[in-house]
């Protein structure tokens, strides 16, 4: 019973008490691994009863468990030193392992940060030692504001950010010294910022005309990224801190254009046109001057009659792309290689949309 208890058990049980269901009811002697871990949902005081976080069958052998630092690291460690390279019950083939932890293992149990990667690190025997977590710390100021200027309207959007990040992670692709074989690793940059900031003023001049822009600008640059000796840089000479934040455009623009033609009971004709602009941006952390996407410009457009004869269904024409521009979203570039891989975006698009508004 809990009376029974030694002083430190009950308190670990007061704390956060577990059910531990049997995988196997047969089993005479139960050991670790042998129960399937449940929470306690909710008590009944009255009938002195508990709900688990599972379904129950009558007769299944049960157990209280309890969260416990020193168990738990030994049992993360016997299972390492069990299932890990070299070990007899090892996975046969295995090249690697994903480690799948929840916030409960954190600092509020172990009196200590990362604790599971520690023992990771401490019992398998790993190539490549594994990456550091990166921190930011994140302002950002902005404002919304609404201008009635007699019939007209005027919204304004405004923001402007600044992260600063420590060890922030980073993938790079290459080509060690001295191997041909393409390797990936993720690496820790040692510090980097982010400013920038963005606006969007929308014009109402008349309850059919709605008329919005868009600007966003972002610099981002690293303060420090020291270079293993296993990479090759580009240029000989410029560091790896020198290059571009790879898949982030300096800057994008946008502008639409909404006109509402009502038509009483028959319902409301809508016409929209918009432009999209986007800077160009590498594609890699480490730039290669002939692999990055080229700045491009969008036009889409569409014509909507709402609430047709005065039912709840939309009708919707449309196209994007209307000028065809041949465009890349995202992309691989090795420049060690040569080699360079863009994924475009649609070509231009033409659609037929229909939706039913449920009352």
């Amino acid at each position: 019973t809990l009376g029974a208890l030694p002083e430190e058990d009950r308190a670990l049980f007061q704390r956060q008490p577990f059910v531990g269901l049997a995988i196997d009811a047969a089993k005479e002697n139960f050991e670790r691994g042998d129960f399937l871990v449940r929470g306690i949902v909710g008590i009944e005081p009255q009938d002195k009863s508990f709900a688990v976080g599972d379904t129950l069958r009558r007769g299944q052998t049960i157990q209280f468990l309890v969260r416990d630092a020193d168990s738990a690291s030994e049992d993360l460690t016997q299972l390492l030193r069990t299932r890990g390279a070299g070990a007899p019950q090892a996975p046969l083939g295995s090249r690697g392992a994903l480690l799948f932890s929840c916030n409960g293992r954190g600092t509020n149990m172990f009196n200590r940060p990362d604790h599971d990667v520690g023992c990771v690190r401490a019992n398998l025997d790993t190539e490549r030692p594994t990456f550091d977590p990166e921190t930011v710390n994140d302002v950002e100021l902005g404002m919304k504001s609404t201008l009635h200027l007699g019939p007209t309207q005027l919204r304004v959007n405004a923001a402007a950010f600044r992260s600063k990040y420590k060890d922030i992670q980073r993938t790079l692709s290459y080509l060690p010294v001295g191997s041909t074989t393409l390797s990936t690793a993720v690496l820790n940059a040692a510090s980097a910022r982010i400013t920038g900031g963005e606006v969007e003023i929308t014009f109402i001049p008349t309850d059919h005309l709605e008329l919005t822009g868009f600007y966003g600008r972002t610099s981002p640059k690293y303060e420090s990224f020291p270079t293993p000796g296993t990479i090759t840089l580009p240029i000989p000479g410029v560091p790896l801190s020198a290059n571009n934040f790879a898949m982030v455009p300096k800057s994008s623009t946008s502008f639409t254009a909404r006109y509402a033609v009502p038509l009483g009971a028959a319902g409301e004709l809508g016409f929209q046109a918009n432009v999209y602009h986007q800077a160009s941006m590498p594609i890699n952390d480490i730039n290669d001057p002939f692999g990055d996407i080229d700045a491009y410009s969008v036009v889409n457009a569409s014509v909507e009659w709402r609430g047709i004869l005065g039912s709840n269904l939309d009708l919707r024409a449309y196209g994007k792309n209307l000028g065809n521009t041949e465009y890349a979203t995202g992309g691989v570039s090795v420049w060690t290689t040569g080699f360079i891989a863009h994924m475009l975006g649609a070509p231009r698009t033409y659609g037929l949309e229909a939706r039913y508004r449920m009352r």
